[in-house]
């Protein structure tokens, strides 16, 4: 096979179908990470996108900052980098 990620798979065979399924979860979550983070009220516009891109898990206010738990797309974690704690 020449191609990378590449599974093997028979429909008339009824095998790699487990392969498959396991290999799938692992991309997706490779896509995807869990952080804690640590935003300043007046950065509401990045909360804004963990909503629209992401999953908040919980969020609190402690003073001028939200803390956030969060899902977010691997995609997200450079432009929030600053802002991770723990």
């Amino acid at each position: 096979i020449n191609y990378p990620k590449t599974v093997e798979i028979s429909a008339l065979k009824k095998i790699g179908f487990d392969n498959l399924l396991d290999i799938m979860r692992q991309e997706i979550s490779n896509m995807r990470k869990f952080i804690k983070l640590k935003i300043p009220q007046s950065y509401y516009k990045l909360v804004s996108e963990i909503i629209k891109e992401g999953r908040i898990i919980s969020s609190d206010y402690i003073a001028n900052d939200i803390i956030i738990e969060a899902e977010i797309p691997s995609i997200l974690e450079s432009k929030l980098k600053q802002f991770i704690i723990e």
